[in-house]
């Protein structure tokens, strides 16, 4: 991240804790419309999260370095991968970090200009699809 979206962020976090300058200040307040977006967010997540959907397997973007062996296992129907049940909960909790860091960006002006768009990219034949978390003033992340 920029170090202007860095310092956007912290003095945000500063006014809002109510101790900006050292003295004691008004509380800055997220907008009603951000919290709504928020609110739609933590929900979207655990929709994603607990809804049951087709296990097809294609290699994706997030699995992009893994070793060859470790991507043809994970395609390999007859081998059951051993899932630690806190997984749901780790991609959960990140999920709602990811909406709490988007909230607060936009509530202390950051330009956000585009949040969990899809991208594809084409590598040696093959698609590899994908979505990018945040574009900020030009550039993906």
């Amino acid at each position: 991240m920029s170090n202007e979206v860095l310092t956007k962020v912290q003095l945000f976090l500063d006014e809002a804790s109510g101790v900006a300058g050292g003295k004691s200040s008004t509380r800055c307040s997220i907008p009603p419309a951000i919290i709504e977006e928020f609110k739609e967010a933590c929900g979207h997540a655990l929709e994603r999260q607990f809804t049951k959907r087709e296990n097809e397997h294609r290699i994706r973007m997030s699995g992009v370095g893994k070793p060859l062996c470790q991507q043809k296992l994970d395609n390999d129907p007859d081998v059951i991968p051993q899932v630690d049940y806190t997984l749901i909960m780790k991609f959960l909790l990140g999920d709602i970090i990811e909406a709490i860091a988007i909230a607060i960006m936009k509530s202390a002006g950051v330009n956000i200009q585009d949040e969990q768009k899809p991208v594809s990219m084409n590598i040696g034949g093959i698609e590899l699809k994908g979505t990018y978390d945040v574009r900020i003033d030009d550039k993906i992340y």
